[in-house]
């Protein structure tokens, strides 16, 4: 595989948006639909499944104050449609999660581009079938599950981001490389953050089938700027065929690469920061989290949607100061960053768990300030640990389980909700922390190894020797001094 782009070089490139844009769309989109989705299926659930009449199934869109009885109406509502959406998010991490064990190694020869333009694509018609299922009222809320199969059937979140991130770590250098992981990150964030704060004005003056309209439209878009304005990073890569994709000897060679025995304890280091970035998703996801606010403070679709923008600006804020002043200008190592970015999310996820009023939500946000930083960073010291061959077949494996997990999530998340919506909904948040907690531990176990077994970035695969002249200090037991980019995660 050659990657081919002027960013590899020696000289320093110009910066040109790539992913950012389209990936800011996608966001945008998913964001400025998605509770306005979870509001139909609210009232869809009440009225054609358990058979409310309209007059009370309404009630549970109106914002302000709520009766005792519609607050009730709302848990029946909300235990059953945490059965739907849970369902939703299963069926929808099959088919990706399938795929992608063949997508990384099949865009080392066949190129990033397709992994990227797939799944927008079948974002975009399932968003069409989103239009559809919104304007025919008649239509219950188990039609829900059928809009997901574009999207599934072309790759999902799993193809979109192994190929995204490939991408950036074609056209970047090592030494900008968190930078630019993090600018693409920000894209995400940014998109979140416009999506939900247009979300409630625009369904009050255009409404939920227009609205939806809008949003299949910023997916068009997305898939057209990658069709257009995106080269491939792939030197020499060649058209496949569907014959090629199914080739099983990429299986092979992905197995092969992430089990493969490395020199100076690489494997296991990749596989805890492997492990690592996968529990750094959110497992509670938009859906829960509005269903969580709703019953628990009584929030509407307005504050909610206020709470979910200033939860988001934190994250950008805390990414863009871990990264410039924390990482670039004090020189805080990475796995110290992103420690930092689990602790901040244990303190999120238990004030949460307990919040009894609307202010504890926003403590929550402000004090997992650095939460956004696991991800990026984590990425970043994958490449930095991998020749560039291995890097499209780890990233695939990263991003199956950064998609899959989520999605799977609901199995365990929503029958707990469901289960504990009249005694403690917070349960949900206190698995969170739990997870975080475990989290860190693996972090300090990766830290250990990179400590005692220090190698250089991309380093060949074959132990590295340090030239006697460049360790004076070796002959110090425990005094170790390597001057590489190793010793600084």
């Amino acid at each position: 595989m050659e990657i081919g782009s002027d960013e590899t070089s020696n000289k320093k490139p110009k910066y040109r948006p790539t992913m950012e844009i389209p990936l800011f769309m996608l966001m945008f989109g998913v964001h400025l639909s998605g509770n306005v989705m979870m509001n139909i299926l609210l009232y869809r659930t009440c009225l054609h499944v358990l058979n409310y009449p309209d007059s009370q199934c309404s009630e549970l869109l109106y914002p302000g104050e709520r009766s005792n009885e519609t607050m009730e109406l709302e848990a029946e509502v909300q235990q059953y449609l945490s059965m739907v959406t849970m369902m939703h998010s299963v069926s929808g991490a099959i088919v990706p999660t399938i795929l992608s064990l063949f997508l990384g190694a099949w865009s080392d020869k066949y190129g990033r581009k397709p992994l990227i333009m797939w799944p927008l694509l079948g974002m975009s018609l399932t968003s069409y079938l989103l239009v559809g299922f919104a304007a025919l009222n008649g239509l219950g809320p188990w039609w829900y599950l059928l809009t997901v199969i574009p999207f599934t059937f072309s790759g999902g979140y799993s193809a979109l981001f192994t190929g995204s991130f490939c991408y950036m770590a074609d056209i970047s250098t090592e030494k900008d490389r968190s930078f630019r992981i993090s600018l693409m990150e920000a894209g995400l964030l940014f998109g979140n953050v416009i999506g939900t704060l247009a979300s409630p004005y625009l369904v009050r003056v255009l409404g939920n089938v227009p609205l939806l309209i809008v949003v299949a439209s910023a997916y068009t878009l997305a898939y057209v700027y990658v069709l257009f304005w995106i080269k491939e990073s792939v030197k020499k890569a060649t058209q496949g065929s569907m014959r090629s994709l199914f080739d099983f000897s990429l299986i092979r060679d992905l197995v092969r690469t992430c089990v493969k025995k490395r020199p100076n304890k690489r494997r296991k280091i990749l596989f805890l920061l492997t492990l690592s970035c996968a529990l750094s998703v959110s497992f509670t996801n938009n859906n829960l989290d509005y269903l969580y606010t709703r019953n628990k403070l009584q929030w509407s679709l307005d504050i909610y949607s206020i709470y979910a923008v200033g939860y988001t600006i934190t994250a950008v804020i805390g990414l863009i100061l871990g990264v410039t002043v924390l990482q670039k200008m004090l020189k805080v190592n990475d796995i110290w960053l992103t420690m930092l970015s689990y602790v901040s999310s244990v303190a999120e996820n238990v004030i949460k768990a307990f919040a009894v009023v609307s202010w504890h939500m926003y403590l929550s946000s402000s004090v997992s300030l650095f939460r956004g930083l696991a991800q990026p960073i984590l990425r970043s010291i994958l490449s930095k640990l991998l020749p560039v061959e291995d890097l499209a077949k780890i990233f695939t494996l990263q991003s199956v389980l950064n998609v899959t997990l989520p999605m799977l999530a609901p199995l365990v998340f929503n029958p707990l909700y469901s289960a504990t919506l009249n005694v403690f909904p917070g349960s949900i948040y206190i698995v969170c922390a739990g997870i975080n907690i475990i989290t860190i531990f693996v972090l300090s176990a990766a830290k250990y190894y990179i400590w005692k077994y220090p190698s250089a970035p991309s380093a060949p695969e074959k132990p590295v020797k340090i030239p006697a002249e460049l360790r004076p200090e070796l002959s110090e037991p425990g005094n170790i001094k390597v001057d590489d980019d190793m010793t600084k995660l």
